[in-house]
């Protein structure tokens, strides 16, 4: 048995007939949804963790500063069983 050289050449190719793009397109805009996903988890973590510094910072300042005193010429009411009572303030 002897062979020709026509049977050792490959099948010839089949015309490309330009398949669908669907699934190329749809891996696409997962990957990009995906990458949107990330950033938006990112930005909101770096957000959180801003305003928990934030508000972190404040509640240290708050509790080292100095309390304010009240003025001498404020008026304190309280509630009777009578009625209102205002007088000045009580010295400290």
């Amino acid at each position: 048995m002897t062979t020709s050289s026509t049977d050792l050449q490959p099948p010839p190719r089949a015309a490309r007939t330009g398949g669908p793009r669907w699934p190329l397109f749809a891996w696409a805009a997962g990957a990009l949804f995906a990458v949107l996903v990330a950033f938006a988890l990112f930005v909101a973590t770096v957000a959180a963790a801003v305003i928990g510094l934030i508000v972190a910072a404040a509640a240290v300042l708050l509790r080292v500063a100095p309390r304010k005193r009240a003025p001498e010429d404020v008026l304190e009411g309280r509630r009777t069983a009578e009625g209102w009572v205002v007088e000045a303030a009580a010295p400290r």
